[in-house]
Parts: structure tokens; sequence; C-alpha cells
């Protein structure tokens, strides 16, 4: 991800700002909240009448969606726990349940404590804050192999009990030892608030997001559709202003023969994926897979609003050789995009098509999604077969990135990678995966199930740090002195 993201243009981040409230008619019921410091004074409220009733009129639910707006706005900016919130709602709740049966409290006031949720799930609920379309699988925390919930547990005596991880790395190794399965316990128990029940529930989740339901919601924006179906802007004459400038914009077919992008409903992606600390002092690092749209103009295409999150790859540690299993459903969609499916416009239905682009990530995360070895490994390059020669064991001593003789390279082919691709996929022993990676650099990746996707060519090499961050920037200083 590219660092200090403006992800609102606007520069206010709040939920309850004035862009992000109802625009409909009836009347503005605004909850202002002050913050009373040890100064503020509250005899300006003793003349107040002890029996007047506080008046509501007819917005009860609404004050009660915007108050909900405001906890969690809280709860984001302090990052408050899931469990404070709920005990918070619960006394709340039952602190408006005793104002009840006071005297003084009118049939409106009492309707909008009757409104008010009294546990957390109920909070989300009312403001649908957990209607999202997020397919959940259960990961597993040893292999990342990835199960339907669903298939994660089985009855017994009334009972339900936790399945175990069944991935077998190499199911066809000539020793019996080594096609063991996994054996990872998916699920957990949990108690109830009162400790009278324990339910399942899974260790980690992962979340993924279909991406023809995430398309749809953009092609739904009549504004958007404008945009999207005109396509980039051009640049200058000669010049690469933009992906419609170079090579692969014009030259990429479909599944037909025909140039992709001379339909404007033929959409492109850049996809990246990243990981990042979601919390302060805690080595815990997540993970998210995301895209845009290159048909977009530039100035749209990366705003956090026309982005699309693929999925969120759970922690507390990122897989260590490759993300196969979280990019597998995503992988399936692109297959039956690619063949086009129909979509909603405004009053009508059309055909869209579409197809993965570009890989944009650091050097990590593009090695472990496009199936290659570490950029630190001998043959770590991921666009030749340049050789790095280490003084001693990998790893204990600084690669040799030197001898820049470009005549000697020889290009990396990409029909020859996805070869070397599935003969990894297909090693029988951890040996043969091994010979696979030291001698060609080249390990299994999901995409190379695209039938067009390039997956030599169609990778950045880090742009983040590259241009975001001057790498490239410090490093031709250095040249230069």
């Amino acid at each position: 991800m590219a660092p200090e993201e403006n992800f609102n243009d606007n520069g206010n981040d709040d939920p309850m700002s004035e862009e992000s409230s109802d625009t409909d008619d009836t009347p503005d019921h605004r909850i202002d909240a002050e913050v009373l410091d040890d100064t503020d004074s509250c005899d300006e409220f003793e003349d107040t009448p002890q029996n007047e009733s506080i008046i509501f009129d007819d917005g009860n639910e609404k004050i009660i969606i915007m108050l909900m707006y405001q906890l969690f706005a809280l709860q984001t900016t302090y990052s408050i726990s899931d469990n404070v919130m709920g005990i918070l709602l619960k006394l709340f709740h039952s602190f408006l349940t005793q104002l009840k049966s006071h005297d003084g409290v009118d049939d409106k006031l009492e309707r909008t404590i009757e409104l008010f949720p009294s546990s957390l799930f109920l909070a989300k609920k009312k403001i649908n804050l957990e209607n999202n379309s997020f397919v959940k699988y259960v990961s597993c925390g040893k292999c990342h192999s990835i199960y339907k919930p669903e298939d994660c547990y089985y009855e017994k005596d009334g009972k339900r009990e936790s399945h175990c991880c069944t991935h077998v790395p190499y199911p066809d190794h000539p020793q019996a030892r080594f096609r063991e399965p996994c054996g990872e316990t998916l699920m957990k128990s949990v108690s109830s608030g009162d400790g009278k029940k324990n339910y399942l529930h899974p260790k980690r989740l992962y979340c993924y997001q279909p991406l023809k339901q995430s398309l749809q919601n953009l092609i739904s924006r009549n504004d958007l559709r404008e945009k999207l179906l005109g396509g980039p802007s051009k640049g200058p004459e000669g010049v690469l202003f933009d992906t419609i400038d170079g090579k692969f914009w014009k030259e990429f077919k479909d599944n037909n023969g025909e140039i992709y992008f001379k339909d404007p409903r033929n959409l492109g992606a850049i996809l990246n994926i990243d990981w990042f600390q979601p919390f302060d002092g805690v080595e815990y690092s997540c993970g998210v897979i995301y895209m845009a749209l290159l048909n977009l103009p530039r100035e749209l295409r990366f705003r956090w609003e026309n982005i699309t999150t693929v999925g969120i790859i759970p922690g507390p540690n990122e897989p260590s050789l490759n993300v196969n299993s979280y990019v597998k459903p995503l992988v399936d969609d692109l297959l039956t995009l690619w063949q086009g499916d129909m979509f909603e416009e405004k009053e009508s239905r059309a055909m869209y098509k579409f197809a993965l682009c570009c890989v944009s990530s650091d050097l990590p995360a593009t090695r472990k999604l496009c199936g290659f070895v570490s950029y630190n490994a001998k043959q770590g390059c991921s666009k030749c077969f340049k050789q790095f020669e280490h003084d001693g064991p990998v790893g204990t001593t600084k690669t040799d990135y030197s001898g820049f003789d470009e005549e000697n390279w020889t290009e990396r082919d990409p029909k020859e990678h996805v070869r070397l691709a599935f003969k990894h996929k297909a090693a029988k022993t951890l040996a043969e995966a091994k010979e696979t990676e030291r001698d060609y650099g080249v390990r299994f990746s999901e995409l190379c199930r695209l039938p067009y996707y390039d997956p030599v060519r169609c990778h950045l090499i880090d742009p983040m740090h590259c241009l975001l961050l001057g790498v490239a920037k410090n490093t031709l200083k250095i040249w230069i002195k």
C-alpha cells in the first residue's frame, strides 16, 4: 500500500459529517456532543423545571442511528474493544430501561428508549454495519488452507466438534509419513456471556468479497459508469501519460482474438496485496488484497470509494512463501468474468468482461502472488535469469548484485514460466519442488491458471518503494556521484 494514502479527498473522515448524513426532506436531528472539562459549570441548568419532559419529534429511529454512528466513531478513534463496547451498550440500555419507570417520561421518549440496542450485534444491525457481501472462510493457522465454515465441524453426542485441517502438501510422496495431513484444529470453543453454553468459533477468518458483486456496485453508480465507459484520458502525442498509451493496452486480446479494450465494457484491473500492523505495540500483521479499474481516468482510479477490496487475510503472521489459498476464489471469479457476464445498468442489462492486467505490489508480495522465489535468491530476478551469487550460505551474507551485463541476461519466457509453475505444483516431494525453485526461480501461483495472464510481463517492480518512497531517485543520485 502506498504510505499515508488520503482515502477521503474532502479531508473529512468523520462518519457524522454533513456529506455523509442523510439528505432526505425530514428535519435534521443531529446530536451535538460536547465534552465538558472540569471548568464547566452546570449552574445554568438549575432553573430548569424538574418535571419538564424532553420533547422528541417523530425521528426517534434516526436519533438512535445517529447516536450509534457516534459511538462506533469513538470506538474507532480510541481503539475500544468490542467487549467494552458491548458492556457500555448493556449499561446504557439498563439505565434507560430504569429511566422509563420514572414519572415525567413522555411517550415519544419512551419509544426512543425502546429502540436503543442492548447488544453490539443489534447496534451494528441498526446501522447495517454487518450488511456486507463478504464471504467468510475458515483459515488454517498453520498452512493457510481455507474451508467453508459448515465443513469445519461435525456432530458428536449432540455436540459440535471441530474438524482438523486436511491439507496434504505432497499427497503423492513415496513415504507415507509425508502424506499426513496438516492436522491443525480449525475451530475453538467460546463460552457465552453467562457461561452456560459453549459455541464453536473459527480460530481465523478469511473474508473474501465476490468479484461480480464488487463490480456490480461500481457499475450501478451512474456517475462512475459514465467515466468508466469513457476510458482513461489520453496524454500528449508521443508521451507515455497513462496505461492507455502503452503497448499492452493496444495489443491485449480477448478470448476471441479481438483487441480487448476496443469495447468500453471490457474492464481491466490492477491488483495489489500488502500487509499492515492494525495494532500499536503488538506484532500482528494483517493482509489486504485490493484492486483498481484501469478503465477509470487517473484522477479517479485510486480514490478510496473506487477501490475494490478483494480479501482480508487474517493475522497474526503473513504466509511465508505464497498466498495461493487466499487468491484461489479470486482466480475462480476471474475465469468466469473473462468469458463475460451480464451486469445491471441504469435501465437495462449489458455484457461486461473483466481481466487482471497487472500486479502492483512491493517485492516480497509480488513474489508470493506471481510465483517467484525471493528477491535475494540465486534466481531472484522476476524478469530474467540473471544469477546473483553469494559468498556463503544464503541468508548469512549479502547478495552480490553486481554484473550489469545486459547482453548476457536471458529473459524469462511467460509460457515456460507457467509450465515450470505447474511442474512445481506437481512435485511429489519437497526436494523436487526445491529443485525447481533453485534452478528456475519459479513457484506455483494461482494466477497461472488464467489463460491470458503473463506473470513475467504483467507485474511492476515495486512502484511503492521505487517511485513513491524515492528509492529510484536516491539510487540515481548515488550513481551520479
